[in-house]
């Protein structure tokens, strides 16, 4: 049935929010040019923190903090008159953030590794940048346990080849306390980081220098907490392989999201040493060009990893969550968007209700037909309540060859940056919502295309809101101005 509801406000726009604990919405967070989403983790307030960026043309680091249903709070751009490019978010022991990436802004080089910590409400703490004459970005990062941050990427400043993997570690207020080079005669690439049990780290991504390939290999490097190098590993077969994201086993060992043969998921599962224990490759049945951006060890002991795959079904490339048990076998596998295409980068993670968060980039559900930011919540089956597929997958295990290689080097130095902080005006278009459904389980309702706001924008009238609702529910409807401040909001049983 139809509500209608009545006030004197400024520029309206509307967010209806029930019960949710899963949805999928879309940020414009650049009026109608391209927006990206990168990162993305659930935060100690139960809401989430996004770092996007902004495009064409000049990019910023973009941050989106969310409440739980993923309505707004607070969004602001950080960078300087030139690109800067982020690739991590974290939020930090003192409910802060943590992000990082690359800049051509600021710093001693081409592009310097760009590392912005701030306060809860996004203010900035300290922003400094690490590199040499030539290039360096700084791919993935995390807290560290003494307070500090370390983030691996890429060097071309420093090191053995063209390439080199690179390691900085900082102290909480980001001074450089170290930084390593690992590489050979070609290219080496650092993708991710994690700190582990020992106190040491362990970064995974990729080599043309080593393995067996002739094009390249995954590769995984693990320092001690000083940064000394302790051991190398290569993982290939005949054709072009790399590591996207690497965790940490509750077991000491490791668990590996890689791409292989150039279009296909791939888990590699090692001990504590890098010895091989089992590995899996994912072929999706009849389509292929996939690629792994994140994986996690879920709390029932099996994994998840998102990534992008051409989904036979939407005919586009979409974004992708799988679930396996402890052994690498399927349970079940999902794909989000639609016919015009999405993409995940870097960034998934399990909430605490036992679902996962994903965010990327959307052209099919973007506002204005360029690319919005996407952000998609689950329920621990991989539901988000629309715009979504199941996914065949075949899986194999095919056998990998295991070798090492790789020496190290010192090298980088520290500049302060002069960060330009803004404050733009995001606009939320929630896609789909799932409500409780009562002895039902979940139940769906409409797209958002069912809530009209009219007249919208309205100055000093008279707004009514059409809701029509394929069934019952509780709704807490809150409409916001066009600055993000809360102007109205009312509990609503839907009829």
């Amino acid at each position: 049935m139809k509500k209608y509801l009545f006030l004197f406000t400024v520029l309206i726009c509307v967010s209806i929010n029930g019960n949710a604990q899963n949805f999928q919405k879309t940020y414009d967070i650049t009026g109608g040019a391209d927006g990206r989403g990168i990162a993305t983790q659930q935060t100690s307030d139960g809401g989430f923190i996004i770092g996007g960026e902004t495009g064409p043309g000049v990019s910023d680091f973009y941050i989106i903090k969310t409440n739980s249903s993923g309505v707004v709070t607070w969004n602001k751009t950080f960078g300087g008159g030139d690109d800067d490019d982020i690739f991590d978010i974290h939020q930090t022991t003192d409910a802060g953030y943590f992000m990082s990436g690359s800049t051509k802004s600021f710093g001693a080089g081409l592009n310097d590794i760009y590392a912005i910590k701030i306060d809860g409400s996004g203010n900035i703490v300290w922003s400094s940048t690490y590199g040499g004459a030539s290039n360096e970005a700084g791919t993935s990062s995390i807290q560290t346990s003494d307070g500090g941050y370390i983030i691996t990427g890429w060097t071309t400043s420093f090191g053995s080849g063209g390439l080199d993997l690179y390691v900085v570690k900082l102290s909480s207020t980001g001074a450089l306390q170290w930084s390593r080079t690992v590489g050979g005669a070609s290219d080496e690439m650092g993708m991710s980081v994690y700190q582990t049990s020992d106190g040491g780290y362990v970064i995974a991504g990729s080599t043309t220098s080593f393995g067996t390939s002739s094009s390249k290999d995954v590769y995984v490097v693990k320092l001690n907490s000083s940064g000394s190098l302790q051991w190398t590993k290569t993982y290939g077969g005949s054709g072009s392989d790399g590591g996207g994201s690497i965790k940490q086993t509750t077991d000491g060992g490791f668990i590996i999201g890689a791409t292989t043969n150039g279009l296909e998921l791939a888990l590699i599962k090692t001990d504590g040493n890098g010895v091989l224990q089992w590995n899996k490759i994912y072929t999706e049945t009849g389509c292929g060009g996939n690629s792994i951006a994140c994986v996690v060890q879920t709390s029932d002991g099996g994994y998840a990893f998102s990534g992008n795959i051409v989904n036979c079904v939407a005919g586009a490339q979409n974004i992708s969550l799988i679930k396996t048990d402890a052994s690498g076998t399927i349970q079940w596998s999902k794909a989000y968007g639609g016919a015009s295409g999405e993409f995940t980068h870097a960034s998934m993670q399990q909430t605490g209700d036992g679902g996962f968060i994903i965010t990327g980039d959307t052209k099919t559900l973007a506002a204005s037909g360029s690319w919005d930011v996407y952000l998609i919540k689950t329920d621990a089956s991989g539901n988000s309540g629309c715009h979504q597929s199941n996914v065949v997958f075949n899986e194999s295990s095919p056998t990998l060859i295991v070798n090492s290689g790789g020496g190290q080097n010192n090298g980088g130095t520290k500049t302060t940056s002069s960060t330009i902080v803004t404050t733009p005006l995001t606009t939320l278009t929630p896609i789909c919502i799932f409500f409780p459904g009562e002895g039902q389980g979940v139940k769906e309702i409409q797209s958002i295309t069912n809530i009209k706001l009219y007249p919208n924008p309205s100055v000093n009238q008279n707004v009514t809101i059409n809701i029509n609702a394929n069934s019952p529910f509780d709704s807490n409807i809150e409409l916001n101005d066009m600055y993000g401040r809360k102007v109205y909001e009312k509990n609503e049983k839907i009829n």
